[in-house]
């Protein structure tokens, strides 16, 4: 992951689970601050794995997605 700034204007929203065994969620935290919109939104889902595949998680993305593109 680059270490500065990563330039970006839009929207960003970032689900991790926090038992992800693959990614760590912490790089979902760095790449938060690197990014230089003003509209990032990171939210963690304690539990949550790698694949965020159980109902409530899945709706939850399903949201996230919804609210994205209604802008």
């Amino acid at each position: 992951m680059p270490s500065g700034p990563i330039p970006f204007a839009g929207p960003v929203r970032l689900l991790h689970g926090m038992a992800d065994g693959d990614v760590p969620w912490q790089t979902s935290l760095r790449l938060a601050q690197q990014l230089t919109s003003d509209d990032v939104h990171l939210t963690l889902i304690k539990g949550g794995d790698h694949r965020l595949s159980s109902p409530a998680e899945i709706g939850l993305l399903l949201a996230t997605v919804a609210e994205i593109c209604s802008g």
